[in-house]
């Protein structure tokens, strides 16, 4: 059975990560308005400033979840979700670097509204940029194995979609919340801020 479900989740991955590669970040955009809009309020391109450097910036997308998710337990809260593409000549190491900066950076901001998300999600997942380069290594496995908690602890995840369907945000190495699933077990995963000493 563990050899079952390791098995595919890899599948789901693999299909995740190829699926997206060639896409530029128009079509990205539209997957993600085109999945999530029937389970949220979207607001694209929405501007905000920075809460330490008052600095204008703008995110791809705020979201808020529609009631029927919110009874799955999806919390009621606002949060960002913020695309790149992995199609470009930009280094795959440094897009993903930038990119996870980019997130953290939005957890700090207020946007119009006067809202904060609550979190930040990316998409597509950071393996994809590296498969698009074809460097997808045991190297980058480990590196992303540890960064992907670091994200977590500023209130990073990542949102994958594997059809129209049958999407999930994910934090670290878990699960916050999926069409499939429904909310994850573990209290605050992914929405609590770790400040000093954890």
């Amino acid at each position: 059975m563990k050899n079952h479900i390791v098995t595919e989740r890899f599948i789901r991955q693999s299909i995740d990560n190829a699926r997206y590669m060639q896409l530029s970040e128009d079509d990205l955009k539209s997957v993600v308005e085109k999945t999530l809009k029937e389970h949220f309020t979207l607001k694209p391109e929405v501007k905000g400033y920075h809460l330490l450097e008052k600095k204008e910036v703008f995110i791809d997308f705020l979201l808020f979840p529609k009631q029927e998710i919110i009874d799955l337990g999806f919390e009621p809260f606002w949060f960002g979700c913020e695309v790149k593409s992995p199609n470009v000549k930009e280094d795959a190491s440094k897009r993903v670097l930038n990119l996870g900066k980019q997130c953290i950076d939005y957890t700090e901001t207020k946007f119009e509204g006067n809202i904060i998300p609550h979190f930040v999600v990316m998409f597509p997942s950071m393996p994809t940029f590296f498969h698009a380069k074809g460097r997808f290594d045991d190297g980058i496995h480990s590196f992303l194995y540890l960064f992907k908690p670091f994200l977590q602890r500023f209130k990073v995840g990542t949102l994958h979609i594997y059809s129209k369907n049958d999407w999930a945000i994910k934090f670290g190495h878990g699960l916050y919340f999926s069409t499939k699933k429904g909310k994850g077990k573990v209290l605050n995963f992914g929405t609590k801020r770790y400040i000093g000493s954890v």
